[in-house]
């Protein structure tokens, strides 16, 4: 009787452990004959719509973050560049290290800001 439902949720498991969160297992009974094998089921499938929602944010949360220490090691990189050319005047110099200077702190600080959550 309970063989083939815990075979599904056996494999809807195995599916969600290989980061699938697509899977849905399908009650036995309608909600008003459910039992309690019912009841886990309707669980297990909350649960995996949580996990997903969690899949969610953790990679837009790393793209974002990857996104936003791109910018400035960009500035630090482009300005890097700048100070190796032999015709850069002394005044220049100094500018592109202040700009490089600027870029590293907030690079600083967003690596604080990460660490922190």
């Amino acid at each position: 009787m309970y063989d083939t439902p815990l075979r599904q949720i056996s494999a809807a498991t195995n599916r969600v452990a290989k980061g699938d969160f697509s899977v849905q297992i399908t009650p036995q009974h309608p909600p008003e004959k459910a039992d309690y094998l019912d009841i886990m089921v309707e669980e297990i499938n909350t649960m995996i719509r949580e996990l997903g929602s969690i899949e969610t944010l953790k990679t837009d949360f790393i793209s974002n973050v990857s996104h936003e220490m791109k910018t400035p090691l960009s500035v630090i990189k482009n300005y890097a560049e700048l100070l190796q050319a032999e015709a850069v005047t002394e005044e220049r110099r100094l500018e592109c290290a202040s700009v490089i200077v600027e870029a590293a702190g907030k690079m600083s600080d967003l690596i604080t800001n990460i660490l922190r959550l």
